[in-house]
């Protein structure tokens, strides 16, 4: 027995401590023991955590707000319930007894006996209305757009909240977890139709313009502090890097001294090495080995047909008619098509193993493994011999699932395929190791904290007082929970955490799992663009070309050749696989493509010249058709057919014409709004739409018509957003000639919407950027559909023909293994005349490659991974009754398809994408060297100066910057690459900006320059809400108050300035030097202009003088001295 003292802690605690330190000292070893690359991230990440303390206080000073608004607003609407009406209750009484109207809460009075039976029963959980499938009632509201009750039941606050009573807006804290609910977007729907059921329809108008604006913003200052301190990151890593190898050169520089004096030491005579002595032994080894001539003969021809591209051409058609079989397999199958399956395997499996001792025959042991490559095929001959020696062993299955490392050998061959597994180890190597480390930290954690209270308070979750599937009493369920919090589901967990260990533990232990968890997957997600050194990789493997890839392409392209003698000699045919035939004109046409890059780095001349120039070549009318069309041989340069067109381009070009175009997308678009149901039963109505579908089909004719001869075909038919009015346009006049047939095609009509897409200019460029990018997106399509293959394959090994179940339809209920067994079990009771009993398989399954695809397109949207999960836990074997979490590891299944089929296939696409906005897209681009049109930052902008000369600051580049917020809208646009009048970049210019925000500016000493009004004076607070419209008229302009080099004309500013001064030579106001104003109230309107570039008078800029002050009264002449 223990003896307790009073003041020593429980023992079970101390255990628990124990157990703690063991494991962070566990952490520790692993840390140290690590890679450096660990270490340097685990720094880093720790470095940057003073950037995350002022989202965090904006973050918490938002969701206090919106959690104070919604107590006010819902403080116990989530009690309402429909309770069952009482039989002495008539129905025409309008009041209820012990009934609050002003609090809307049920009292107990214990000095009236038939208020408290009437108490007990509308608080009794058995007369409160339950849907089927739901455990808490149904809510409703006693307002005329909240829910309604059914028949027979009133509607009363009494009873606990939803969700064992964690889902309300009672007090503050409850009302901050549903407002960090919304934030994360976990669950939020079912909240939201709560909320608006209780309280009433009405408030979705909070919840649309406040509460899901609010979250995106906070979401968007995270999203930015994060790029921030990848930035940072890298450019630490790019410094470290030189720095490194300058001390590498330095000590090259030491060694080739060192080595020059030993030279000059012996007398300059260069002594052979020892390396040459032992190449020069080898060497006669070799001529005096006892191998006959034949051996080497066979050698040699060996060392040709392994290394000939034919032999590789080989191996790839083997690798992909094996995947071809494999993909063929499923559930049913018959005996001689699984006899014919097993049959090619061994083949394919055969070849490979010949395949690898002819590599090692030719390359030596040493060098087959010195390719990495070669490594895995070596794995792969491994689990195959593994997997035929123990084909009679059971439990050994398995391995069969070790054959779809064949496919992934194509990658050696295939660029793209190349390029997902690089991001994936490049990924692996940092960021991915630490998340992996705090999965494991919080799993210990949690299990210590919690695994006892899962146990002991188990009834409060569960009915039946078992365990239900996620908890934390052992290792494995610990570390799926993590993942699922990982995952976005918290909110559900967190109920049952709360149920059995109570809320202040569960909340700090899963809130600091979800924010640290998604912020380091946000890393490890913008890393991989953002990084320089792994787009510098990356982009390598891009541009890497595999010289035998291009040999087996030549070889297949010549293989149809077969009338075209070969003159080329047997020791020439090396090089001739890597020529390519040009004829002059190909030649001559690649010239001419090739010249107008030929100077990439030339600078731009005057911006106004270019736009000049721009203008001049758009009335410049282009040929009509190409050169080989029979419409070019005459001479149009001249005449009413040249001036006809010139007509049609001014047409086509003028503001006019696309403004009435665009009214016309418009109006088209809400025609098709009046085509409803009761359009058949409105006979005016559908005539007037079909006229006025006639009516937008020809003016749309007659606008192509004008395009066509404005533009001529060659350049319409260039762009992409002609193309697409281009097909509309054919999608309705086959429309009108099909409706005329007879032939109903009213809904083609939804297609002219998409003429909306090519009218404006930001969709405009997306479109073009897509078009651009389509053939690597169909690379990367093709890339993911390959690893979903791969997937699709194992799903179908691992849970073919386990899916089933038998279902009572009547009770709807599952049998347990104990009453149905298998399959004919299940039969059993159907022919026993049990007509409620259905063999059924679930919607979503693994039993062909068909299938597999399905399911795991529901996975990768993130929408039906429980069921699937749920399925494949429970599953036994084929045709078995699954069993409540019979096979648990299952569940790494669908962990690694959200990680490698979900995570990094995503993260192809945009990289494909991102890299067609920077070479297509020069008015949208993430380079800092390229112009940004439309840039849309509600953001957090974390802004300070680590030295006097930094120039970091939005106001002055003396002037740190602790705190900026800005929702805001940039329109940012470029008209020189060397332009740096931007406020976020110095190569990016900004005509426009809209800053209704807050600035928080601080002096930290008098000498200071932080002041936006002038380096003397200290601004404690200046709130602006306020527009400014910037323009830069001048590279060299010196007069924006937000970069040196952007000037500001105009200055609107309705604002409340707080002026101090600390001696009375102090320089702090805008009116006068000499003047101090410690209070001014400035409603006006600033006028500001450049007159010398030394002046400092502005109040924004110390170089931006002040010429006009507008003060509630025009001020024409400053201040004297002494005033």
């Amino acid at each position: 027995m223990i003896k307790i003292h009073p003041r020593s802690w429980d023992p079970v605690w101390e255990l628990r401590v124990q157990q703690l330190s063991v494991m962070l000292s566990v952490l520790s070893v692993l840390l140290r023991l690590g890679c450096a690359g660990l270490r340097r991230t685990v720094e880093a990440l720790l470095g940057s955590a003073r950037r995350f303390v002022h989202v965090s206080v904006v973050t918490v000073a938002v969701l206090c707000l919106l959690a104070i608004v919604s107590t006010q607003l819902f403080m116990g609407d989530l009690r309402n319930k429909c309770v069952w009406a009482p039989p002495g209750l008539d129905s025409n009484q309008t009041s209820t007894p012990g009934y609050d109207y002003n609090t809307g809460f049920y009292s107990n009075d214990n000095n009236n006996n038939s208020h408290n039976e009437y108490y007990k029963h509308v608080t009794n959980p058995g007369n409160h209305f339950r849907r089927p499938g739901h455990l808490d009632p149904l809510l409703c509201g006693n307002r005329t757009t909240a829910g309604s009750c059914p028949d027979g039941f009133l509607c009363l606050r009494v009873g606990d909240n939803p969700n064992y009573g964690y889902t309300s807006y009672d007090s503050f804290f409850w009302s901050l977890l549903s407002a960090f609910r919304f934030l994360t977007q976990d669950y939020w729907e079912n909240l939201m139709q709560m909320t608006l059921r209780a309280a009433g329809a009405e408030y979705v108008l909070f919840l649309v313009l406040a509460v899901f604006p609010t979250c995106f913003l906070v979401l968007s200052l995270l999203l930015a502090v994060v790029v921030m301190v990848i930035v940072d990151q890298d450019k630490a890593t790019i410094d470290r890097k030189k720095l490194r190898e300058e001390q590498f050169r330095r000590i090259e520089e030491a060694l080739m001294r060192m080595k020059k004096e030993e030279e000059k030491d012996v007398g300059g005579v260069v002594l052979p090495s020892e390396g040459s002595t032992v190449t020069v032994a080898m060497t006669e080894a070799d001529v005096d080995s006892t191998l006959s001539s034949h051996w080497q003969r066979l050698r040699l021809w060996l060392r040709l047909f392994v290394l000939s591209p034919l032999f590789d051409l080989g191996v790839i058609l083997c690798l992909v008619v094996n995947t071809v079989v494999m993909a063929m397999e499923g559930y049913p199958m018959t005996e001689q098509f699984e006899l014919v399956s097993s049959g090619l395997h061994l083949v394919f499996s055969f070849i490979f193993v010949v395949e690898m001792l002819l590599r090692m025959s030719v390359l030596g042991l040493r060098g087959f493994f010195q390719v990495s490559w070669h490594i895995l095929d070596f794995l792969v001959v491994i689990s195959f011999l593994l997997e035929f020696s123990l084909a009679h062993v059971s439990g050994v299955s398995m391995l069969r699932c070790l054959r779809l490392l064949r496919m992934f050998r194509l990658a050696r061959w295939w660029p793209s395929l190349q390029l997902f597994l690089q991001v994936v180890w490049s990924s692996a190597q940092s960021l991915a190791l630490v998340l992996l480390v705090l999965v494991f930290l919080w799993t210990v954690v949690g299990l210590q904290l919690f695994g006892t209270d899962y146990v002991t308070n188990v009834c409060r979750i569960a009915d039946d007082c078992e365990l239900p599937r996620w908890h934390m009493a052992d290792l494995s369920h610990a570390v799926m929970l993590v993942f699922r919090v990982l995952y976005g589901e918290w909110i559900e967990t967190l109920w049952d955490c709360m149920a059995v260990s109570g809320p202040g533990t569960c909340v700090a232990y899963f809130i600091p799992i979800l924010v640290i968890g998604k912020l380091l997957v946000l890393f490890l997600f913008l890393n991989l663009f953002l990084n320089s050194t792994t787009n510098e990789k990356l982009a390598a493997l891009e541009g890497k070309t595999d010289p035998r890839i291009s040999k087996v392409t030549q070889i297949c392209r010549r293989a149809g050749q077969t009338h075209q003698p070969d003159h080329r000699t047997e020791g020439h045919e090396e090089e001739s696989l890597s020529l390519t035939p040009m004829t002059s004109e190909s030649a001559q046409v690649h010239k001419v493509t090739e010249s107008p890059d030929e100077d990439p780095k030339k600078p731009p001349t005057d911006p106004g010249q270019n736009r000049d120039e721009e203008n001049h070549k758009e009335l410049i009318v282009e040929d009509c058709c190409c050169s080989f069309c029979p419409l070019q041989d005459g001479d149009t340069s001249r005449g009413s057919w040249s001036d006809f067109r010139r007509i049609c381009l001014l047409i086509v070009e003028n503001r006019v014409f696309k403004g009435f175009m665009l009214f016309i997308i418009l109006l088209s678009c809400m025609a098709l709004s009046f085509e409803d149901v009761h359009l058949e039963d409105r006979r005016v109505l559908s005539l007037v739409l079909d006229w006025a579908d006639l009516v937008f089909t020809l003016v749309f004719l007659v606008e192509m018509v004008l395009k066509w001869s404005g533009f001529g075909f060659r350049k319409y038919f260039s762009d992409v957003c002609c193309w697409l009015d281009f097909l509309v346009l054919d999608v309705s006049l086959l429309a009108l000639v099909l409706e005329a047939a007879g032939v109903y095609c009213r809904p083609l009509r939804a297609l002219r919407t998409l003429r909306t897409l090519s009218r404006f200019q930001g969709v405009r460029v997306v479109l073009r950027c897509l078009w651009a990018a389509l053939p690597s997106l169909v690379d990367v399509q093709l890339v993911v559909l390959f690893v979903w293959l791969a997937f699709g394959i194992l799903g179908v090994n691992l849970f073919a023909g386990k899916f089933f179940y038998c279902f009572n339809e009547t009770s709807q209920e599952i049998f347990i293994p104990d009453a149905v067994n298998n399959r004919s079990d299940c039969l059993a009771l159907i022919d026993a005349q049990f007509n409620e009993i259905r063999w059924k398989r679930f919607l979503l399954h693994f039993d062909n490659v068909h299938a597999s695809y399905v399911s795991m397109l529901i996975l990768g949207t993130s929408r039906g991974l429980f069921d699937l999960l749920y399925a494949a836990t429970d599953s036994r074997g084929v045709e078995l009754q699954p069993a409540f979490e019979h096979s648990l590891y299952m569940s790494l299944y669908f962990l690694g398809f959200m990680i490698f089929g979900g995570f990094f296939s995503f993260q192809l696409f945009i990289r494909v994408f991102l890299r067609a906005l920077q070479q297509h897209g020069p008015q949208i681009s993430l380079h800092p060297h390229a112009p940004l049109p439309l840039l849309f930052i509600p953001t957090l902008l974390f802004l300070s100066s680590s030295s006097p000369h930094s120039s970091s600051s939005p106001l002055h580049p003396h002037a740190p910057l602790p705190l900026l917020f800005i929702p805001t809208l940039l329109f940012l646009s470029s008209s020189s690459p060397r332009s740096s009048s931007s406020p976020l970049h110095p190569h990016t210019p900004l005509p426009l900006l809209f800053i209704p925000t807050l600035l928080f500016l601080s002096s930290s000493s008098p000498h200071s320059s932080s002041s936006p009004l002038h380096p003397h004076a200290p601004l404690p607070l200046l709130f602006i809400p306020t527009l400014l419209f910037l323009s830069s008229s001048s590279p060299r302009s010196s007069s924006s108050p937000l970069h040196p080099h952007a000037p500001l004309p105009l200055l609107f500013i309705p604002t409340l300035l707080f002026l101090s001064s600390s001696s009375p030579h102090s320089s702090s106001s805008p009116l006068h030097p000499h003047a101090p104003l410690p209070l001014l109230f400035i409603p006006t309107l600033l006028f500001l202009s450049s007159s010398s570039p030394r002046s400092s008078s502005s109040p924004l800029h110390p170089h931006t003088p002040l010429p006009l002050l507008f003060l509630l009264e025009e001020l024409s002449t400053p201040l004297p001295p002494g005033i």
